[in-house]
């Protein structure tokens, strides 16, 4: 059985047992979140996707981590004024384990 889920506004396949990483979640480690609305589940060949058809589906997550995204580094340089300037970001995000799904 698979859902698709879009915890952080980008849309994860994922199955029981899975890990996804998404956008940092307020919640500590090893605490548990259910994630609403589930966008599709599907189950051998048949799938559910409409708002009748899911009615009250799903997913039941744990949190494993809190960590950073590799660094983005972005380069601004303007033509023969010797201007250079290099500003770099680390994204905070969150590693779930998906526990079930309830559909």
């Amino acid at each position: 059985m698979y859902a698709v889920v879009a915890p952080d506004g980008k849309q994860h396949r994922v199955a029981v047992g899975d890990t996804i990483d998404v956008e940092r979640v307020d919640a500590g480690p090893e605490s548990t979140l259910t994630m609403d609305p589930v966008l599709v589940v599907g189950d051998d060949g048949s799938v559910a996707a409409t708002p009748d058809q899911l009615g009250d589906a799903s997913v039941r997550a744990t949190v494993v981590d809190h960590h950073k995204a590799r660094k983005v580094t972005a380069f601004m340089y303007h033509n023969k004024t010797g201007f250079k300037r290099t500003r770099g970001h680390r994204q905070q995000r969150t590693l779930l384990r998906i526990d079930a799904i309830d559909a």
